[in-house]
């Protein structure tokens, strides 16, 4: 059986994600991706599709590159473990490619991106490049 959290208020958001409705690039558990925690048993739930956070935005997807100067595994690695973590809300790692002259981490980015968030991200893999070159 299903375990459904109560819901406090009409329109209070999901505790879990904050009522963005995802976790990351993931819809959320806790109230199936509509922001709205789950309904009691027996209240009927909010109805939601199957919309990614970025609807509403004026493209389709947004995804941001950085040069990424270390092995792109390692970098998963660490992304997997405390990087994800760390990132701003509505920024995932969607990939690394190093079919170019550099390797890059292509970051998929669900809300309006800022340059705010994005140095933060340039920061954040900064810090992980110099940490790997003191113990590589």
């Amino acid at each position: 059986m299903e375990k459904h959290l109560s819901t406090p208020a009409k329109d209070a958001p999901c505790p879990m994600c904050s009522g963005t409705g995802y976790q990351l690039e993931w819809p959320c558990e806790a109230c199936g991706g509509n922001g709205q925690p789950k309904a009691k048993a027996g209240e009927p739930s909010r109805p939601h599709g199957s919309k990614r956070q970025s609807d509403g935005l004026p493209w389709s997807d947004c995804k941001v590159a950085f040069d990424l100067n270390t092995d792109p595994d390692d970098f998963w690695t660490w992304y997997d473990g405390e990087g994800r973590h760390l990132m701003p809300r509505g920024w995932g790692l969607n990939e690394t490619d190093g079919t170019g002259a550099r390797y890059v981490a292509v970051f998929r980015v669900e809300v309006m991106p800022s340059a705010e968030d994005g140095a933060t991200v340039a920061h954040l893999i900064k810090s992980f490049e110099a940490r790997e070159k003191q113990h590589g």
